[in-house]
């Protein structure tokens, strides 16, 4: 008979498990000063005379444990948010530490439980506070780095129209060699010499006109 009865509560137990599940992050920061904040959150169907328990427990320490009604632990506080929801607050936390919410069905029964798959406490990354000097320096040197990327281009853009500029006003022309005449180089003359006989027979012509008009008409 005892058996019969199992049988029969072992679907709705196992039907009821996967009704509650247990959600939390799986790392969370802690602050400069030891402090941390998990969440807990237990889903499933709501129901009126449902009665949940939500715990915080340490893992490998298994005397640790924090929740509304029982904290063995001083450096632990909780709030609720909702039925489903607890915010634990930790102080005096080490990195490295992981702590595991658990979910308790007390009513309806059976009795439920559910665990989840644990929050890694993590150092918080401190980013650099900027003061007015540090943006002002940066704001500098991005406009002398905009300037300078401006002046480039257009530096770029001067050359490349001055190079398509020179190429339209070039013009090529073939170049050949003329030929020489053999007869040219063959023999020199001095166009003084040239000169000075045309000079000479100039003369010689005048004096014989003389001559021959002073023989035509002679003296009275």
């Amino acid at each position: 008979m005892a058996a019969i009865i199992v049988l029969l509560l072992l679907p709705v137990a196992l039907g009821s498990s996967d009704e509650l599940q247990v959600k939390q992050p799986l790392w969370q920061d802690i602050s400069p000063n030891g402090v941390v904040n998990i969440p807990c959150y237990c889903s499933g169907k709501d129901r009126v005379d449902e009665e949940l328990e939500i715990k915080l427990m340490k893992k490998n320490d298994h005397h640790w444990s924090c929740s509304v009604n029982n904290k063995t632990s001083p450096h632990c506080s909780v709030q609720k948010e909702g039925s489903r929801l607890t915010m634990f607050t930790l102080s005096h936390q080490m990195p490295d530490d992981v702590y595991i919410c658990q979910c308790t069905r007390l009513l309806p029964l059976p009795v439920i439980k559910q665990n989840g798959t644990g929050t890694l406490l993590i150092p918080e990354i401190q980013c650099p506070i900027l003061n007015f000097w540090t943006w002002t320096l940066i704001g500098v040197a991005g406009f002398f780095c905009l300037c300078s990327l401006f002046l480039a281009c257009a530096y770029i853009k001067l050359r490349v129209l001055q190079s398509e500029e020179t190429d339209d006003s070039l013009t090529y022309v073939q170049m050949q060699r003329k030929r020489r005449d053999p007869d040219t180089n063959a023999e020199y003359v001095d166009m003084r010499e040239v000169h000075s006989v045309g000079r000479g027979s100039g003369r010689d012509m005048n004096h014989n006109s003389q001559q021959f008009h002073s023989m035509s008409y002679p003296s009275k």
